[in-house]
């Protein structure tokens, strides 16, 4: 699974629980770690951007996201262990 789809799952369980949408700050982050996504998207369509310093950064971004995804990922399976 590439990353925008990983991270489009998270968001749809997100969107299927109330609980969560109602907390402003995670669906603020969620919403700017969506436009990074975008913006690390948009290097890929122009291979002479991608430096070496900007592929260093850029695997920096994609850990991150990945992290979030996993930590949201484990949250929602204690979310749904605790049903």
């Amino acid at each position: 699974m590439d990353l925008a789809e990983a991270f489009d799952k998270v968001s749809d369980r997100v969107n299927a629980t109330p609980e969560l949408l109602e907390d402003q700050e995670l669906v603020q982050s969620m919403n700017e770690l969506a436009d990074e996504i975008i913006t690390l998207d948009d290097f890929f369509t122009s291979p002479e951007t991608l430096t070496p310093e900007v592929m260093a950064e850029l695997k920096g971004a994609f850990e991150a996201v990945y992290t979030f995804i996993d930590t949201a990922e484990t949250a929602f399976n204690e979310i749904d262990n605790a049903k």
